[in-house]
């Protein structure tokens, strides 16, 4: 079982106060963190999905590569992702990345293993994707970290939060498209020290795969600072359709 200190706070303070659901605020039992209707709508990824970068794929019978990836290959290796993006898990996301609120993550995790993780396979380094100094120091905490360090509890020694770097500042990325992410994230990453990633296999973790750009910037990165291999991880995936 994953366990952290916040999950040993919130259930003393259950001893004391009735429980209430994470999502919709509903009653729930003291035992329980979010009630059975916000359980069956937490859409967690399942094959048959792209196994290359993890795009689920419902109605279809088996595993194939998805239309992105026959036309532009990603840079990284292969991607896996928890659950869909959608109301649900961007409750979730966001009580991670602007909240600080990791036990609702590890509480899920304690109740659904991460399926997706087995795909990755070892790895030598854990790597989250980095926030640049200014954001880092206006936030206090690195999402994509909190992730790494919850998922890949087993492997907190294998996490390096040091090496891949982000060395300007960028835009914040809500509400651009494709070709503007890429713009706005072209050499925005770079290895401060090689010799750490040289030939070896590295996951990736970040809190949502929207388009790719970033985490295809971040392997682009460690691919030219000599890693091995470069697989990802994400907290939460965008699902659209294409046609």
């Amino acid at each position: 079982m994953i366990w952290g200190l916040d999950d040993l706070l919130v259930s003393i303070s259950r001893l004391f106060a009735p429980g209430t659901c994470f999502f919709c605020r509903a009653p729930v039992a003291t035992d329980q963190n979010w009630c059975d209707d916000c359980d069956r709508d937490i859409k967690r990824i399942k094959s048959p999905y792209c196994p290359r970068c993890g795009l689920p794929l419902p109605g279809e019978r088996e595993n194939h590569l998805c239309r992105e990836c026959l036309v532009d290959k990603p840079i990284f290796n292969l991607g896996r992702s928890l659950l869909v993006y959608e109301k649900k898990s961007r409750d979730l996301v966001q009580a991670v990345k602007y909240r600080h609120q990791g036990v609702i993550l590890r509480q899920l995790l304690n109740k659904y293993p991460c399926d997706p993780v087995s795909d990755l396979g070892e790895a030598d380094l854990i790597i989250p994707v980095p926030l640049h100094s200014s954001r880092l120091r206006q936030r206090g905490y690195n999402q994509s970290l909190i992730i790494s360090r919850i998922v890949f509890n087993s492997r907190k020694t294998r996490i390096d939060p040091y090496t891949l770097v982000r060395k300007r500042r960028t835009m914040s990325q809500t509400g651009m498209n494709g070709i503007e992410r890429r713009r706005n994230l072209k050499g925005a990453f770079m290895v401060k020290k090689t010799e750490k990633i040289a030939g070896k296999k590295i996951i990736l973790v970040d809190d949502v795969f929207t388009t790719g750009t970033t985490v295809n910037e971040c392997a682009r990165a460690l691919y030219k600072g000599g890693a091995a291999m470069v697989n990802v991880f994400t907290l939460a995936r965008v699902y659209k359709r294409t046609p």
